[in-house]
């Protein structure tokens, strides 16, 4: 199937100069960012995962950016698709003629209007242009090889992409399913347990407390609503235990862990051909991992005590 000549200079002039301006930009981007967190050793988790996360959502506001605003260009010129090409009769001409290509002189743009010829003066020149210079056939302008090799880009960048969401759209079908399955915990003392926790981490969102046997390891998900899915095996758990694991996985909902991982997510989806965007992902779940432990530890819990609850 071949694509219709306006679709090739579309992709030429436009997509194309785009792609490459954009990521050319996302590789600096998240290069200031790898460079200012390496200055932050002494600072935070949480601060350190905020620099990241400023990044990569800047990675997905950055097309727009660079297509609405001028200005950061980082194309060189020999690179500029955009710029406008010689018209094709000044080029035929300057061709068939060399030695004419000098007396060729461009009209100003500053024109103020058309200029009014007479009939018989327009038609004896027309009759003299003729007569001087020779019939020359424009060939129309087909399109060259590096309109397939657009092309093909093209269709390689969303069919990678397309895969690298699919991990996205299977995890929360999955999590669809895992909440129909799980039950609604309803005890008294594990309400009573976890608004003292959201009261403790100032959430004022109302979080929904799971149980399920499918699943060995706490985990929580949801930004309007969240989730908090505890193991069965739970039940026998002594009361420090379920207080450190709830703090833990609370923590993500005050830090609005989901919508950050999922933002992250589709970013890796966008610019998986950039190694430096799955490096900030993984840097993000380790600060963001971090940072929850530090919540846990300033409400008191024991490093000690907290590192054996957690194994």
């Amino acid at each position: 199937m071949t694509a219709s000549p306006d679709f090739n200079l579309w992709l030429t002039q436009n997509a194309a100069p785009l792609f490459v301006d954009v990521a050319v930009k996302s590789v600096l981007l998240l290069a200031l960012a790898w460079g200012a967190v390496f200055c932050m050793k002494g600072s935070s988790a949480a601060a350190r995962h905020l620099v990241w996360f400023l990044a990569v959502a800047g990675l997905l506001a950055l097309p727009l950016l660079s297509g609405s605003l001028p200005g950061w260009r980082v194309l060189p010129r020999w690179m500029d698709w955009t710029r406008a090409e010689p018209a094709p009769a000044v080029a035929a001409v300057a061709a068939a003629d060399p030695a004419r290509q000098a007396s060729i002189t461009p009209l100003p743009a500053n024109i103020p209007g058309p200029v009014a010829i007479a009939p018989s003066f327009a038609a004896g020149w027309h009759e003299s242009l003729s007569a001087a210079t020779p019939s020359i056939r424009v060939p129309e302008r087909t399109p060259g090889r590096a309109f397939d090799l657009w092309r093909v880009g093209l269709i390689l960048w969303i069919s990678v992409g397309a895969l690298a969401l699919l991990p996205v759209v299977l995890g929360t079908f999955g999590l669809w399913r895992l909440e129909r399955t799980a039950r609604v915990e309803k005890g008294s003392a594990w309400l009573e347990l976890l608004k003292r926790l959201l009261n403790r981490l100032r959430i004022r969102r109302s979080v929904v407390l799971l149980k399920s046997a499918q699943r060995r390891m706490p985990m929580t998900w949801g930004v309007l609503r969240p989730r908090l899915l505890l193991p069965e095996e739970s039940r026998e758990w002594t009361e420090d235990r379920r207080r450190v694991v709830m703090l833990h996985e609370l923590a993500h909902a005050r830090r609005w862990d989901y919508l950050t991982n999922l933002t992250t997510q589709f970013a890796c989806a966008l610019y998986w051909f950039n190694p430096l965007v799955w490096i900030a992902a993984r840097q993000m779940i380790a600060e963001r991992e971090r940072a929850c432990d530090d919540i846990v530890l300033h409400h008191g819990a024991k490093p000690a005590h907290y590192a054996e609850q957690v194994l």
